[in-house]
């Protein structure tokens, strides 16, 4: 017979540690996490009260010395076997306590024994965020009433063991092979998601989404990216009919703990409004365990920029250098300033603005002397908002009455980011006036004036391109067609100037030239106009040989010599006139003096 009180008992313990959410070694980083020890003992004394005390540990590798003072050795490099002949030396492991916020994480059951052996189960539960991407291990200590009897610390033991998984991701447009996307009908995002601490052999889901970043009422927040999705089926690429959530998905086994694995999304994105746009992609990771896919980690920092892919928007506003309007003058050199307002690039990235002048008539590129008006400015950004400035010069001769449109685009690597494209848009108008004047007498209307005395000729000019409520001001002077020179009376030009605001593009405005026409007989005059704004040229009509603008001074008439029958009648008059008065003045005079007698 068996005398138990003369028996020594060995207590033995052994555990299995899980994570509870996945039942399994493969940890969840999800909010709290909760790991259970089930600790598994022998020889136990029944009826006897027991306390395990359990302690999580991380598994920490042991640099040996020449990987200490490797500098190249590449901290992200899947630990997978090579090809090499002689086997790399075995990895060592030491142990240091899991803290979190400081503290050390534990946790103990007290029980008593029912049985000799049996198992009983040590909780841990605790915030895994700040040891994502770490492996712990469950160290665990039998007592009774306060003595240690027996320890289970193996730091290598798998079945102690959980692995708590991370993932980082970096996203980049698959175009432009960096941070921005061009919002044409074909975007592709790649986020290459680096994930550590997996088990390899075992399958995972990551499933991704877009999402915009927003600030409403002045806080940052997100809103899911709407789009129709494009999906590819050998080689035959499907655009969805109508909106709905950016996503994207793959399943992967991994053949290493840590590695990497690109989640794509493909949308169209012409319908996105024309402004700039932050997408953030978000990930989560599923542990796929039979039917059921288990979340065991996601990442999800709408701040994070490496998640983060910029769609830029550019806007432009052009004028001319001289006027620092939107009006030009059709002049041999012209040049305009087109100020392109970015958002959304990459600083430190170099790109290039190209801008090309349109006809707004025809819809096409402008053309002088058979080529088209382009120019270009490279640049490197500060910061991902700000402006550059591209600058045209060319020959507007003969450009009257056109209306051109500045576009731009922007590129990195010959790759389009941003293009402002609006033949409609104000801003990248220039208007070229084109003028048209008459020159009429002010008195009749006619085109001749009688040289004598003071002249008023009045010059409708016809405009065309102005722009409605701007001031303008347009100057005539009156040239010598004869000399091609500008009158001159009295040591001093003939001019006029008139102040306008014009109410539509098209329209006339009238001036008058008042002078003194003496000694001006039969000179030939012609009206030259000048329209400025901002004390600049925009239009101008001066053709010497414009009959419109064309008057004529002619003599005054001079009286006729009075010759032949036509001059008797009044001479004689004259005599009888005569005759009559000194007949009279003799008749009175022989009067009075009969009279006295």
């Amino acid at each position: 017979m068996k005398d138990d009180g003369q028996t020594v008992h060995y207590p033995e313990i052994h555990t299995t540690n899980v994570d509870q959410t996945t039942d399994d070694h493969q940890g969840a980083v999800s909010g709290q996490t909760t790991l259970v020890d089930t600790v598994q003992y022998r020889n136990l004394i029944v009826g006897h009260e027991y306390t395990v005390t359990g302690k999580l540990m991380k598994k920490v590798p042991v640099k040996n010395e020449d990987e200490s003072n490797d500098s190249n050795q590449d901290a992200e490099t899947p630990d997978v076997p090579d090809d090499s002949e002689q086997p790399a030396d075995e990895v060592t492991y030491t142990e240091e306590p899991v803290l979190v916020n400081g503290k050390e994480v534990t946790a103990s059951t007290t029980f008593t024994a029912e049985t000799k052996d049996g198992s009983v189960d040590v909780v841990f539960v605790f915030d895994a965020e700040s040891v994502a991407g770490e492996t712990v291990v469950a160290f665990e200590d039998l007592s009774y009433k306060g003595i240690q009897l027996t320890t289970h610390a193996d730091i290598n033991d798998e079945n102690q063991t959980v692995y708590l998984p991370d993932i980082h991701t970096s996203a980049v447009d698959a175009e432009t092979g960096i941070k921005n996307s061009y919002r044409d009908g074909h975007i592709t995002i790649t986020d290459t998601v680096t994930y550590e601490n997996l088990i390899p052999g075992n399958t995972y889901v990551l499933k991704g989404s877009l999402q915009e970043k927003v600030e409403e009422d002045g806080e940052i927040t997100y809103k899911a990216v709407e789009a129709k999705m494009i999906t590819s089926e050998n080689d035959e690429e499907t655009v969805a009919d109508e909106a709905t959530p950016v996503t994207g998905q793959t399943t992967f086994v991994p053949e290493a703990a840590n590695g990497t694995v690109d989640v794509i999304f493909t949308f169209d994105g012409t319908e996105l409004e024309d402004v700039e746009h932050t997408y953030v992609a978000f990930e989560d990771l599923y542990y796929q365990k039979g039917d059921d896919e288990i979340i065991v980690r996601e990442h999800k920092d709408i701040n994070d920029a490496e998640q983060t892919v910029y769609v830029p928007h550019i806007q432009t506003e052009v004028q001319d250098t001289e006027s620092k309007s939107h009006n030009a003058l059709a002049d041999e050199k012209v040049t305009l300033e087109d100020t392109v307002s970015y958002e959304g690039l990459i600083p430190g990235k170099e790109y290039t603005m190209t801008g090309t002048l349109m006809d707004k008539e025809t819809g096409k590129a402008l053309l002088v002397n058979d080529k088209e008006v382009t120019a270009e400015t490279k640049f490197v950004p500060e910061k991902a908002d700000g402006t550059v400035v591209v600058t045209f010069t060319f020959d507007a001769t003969g450009l009257e009455g056109k209306t051109l449109v500045a576009f731009e685009t922007c590129t990195y690597e010959g790759k389009n980011v941003a293009v402002h494209a609006d033949i409609n848009d104000e801003k990248q108008t220039i208007y070229v006036p084109e003028l048209h004047t008459t020159a009429t007498d002010k008195a009749d209307g006619d085109k001749q004036l009688t040289s004598k005395g003071t002249l008023t000729i009045v010059d409708k000019i016809a405009y065309k391109n102005l722009i409605p409520g701007q001031k303008y001001t347009v100057t005539g002077v009156l040239m010598d067609k004869a000399t091609k020179s500008a009158l001159v009376i009295g040591g001093k030009e003939v001019t006029a100037t008139k102040t306008f605001v014009p109410n539509k593009a098209d329209g006339t405005v009238e001036i008058e030239f008042t002078f003194k026409g003496d000694g001006l007989e039969s000179k030939t005059l012609v009206a030259f106009e000048t329209i400025s704004t901002n004390d600049s040229p925009v239009g101008e009509h001066k053709d010497i040989n414009d009959t419109d603008q064309t008057v004529t001074l002619t003599p005054p008439p001079i009286p006729a010599v009075q010759t032949g029958d036509t001059n008797t009648m009044p001479i004689l008059a004259v005599v009888t006139a005569v005759l009559v008065v000194l007949g009279a003045g003799l008749f009175i005079a022989t009067r009075k003096k009969k009279n006295k007698k």
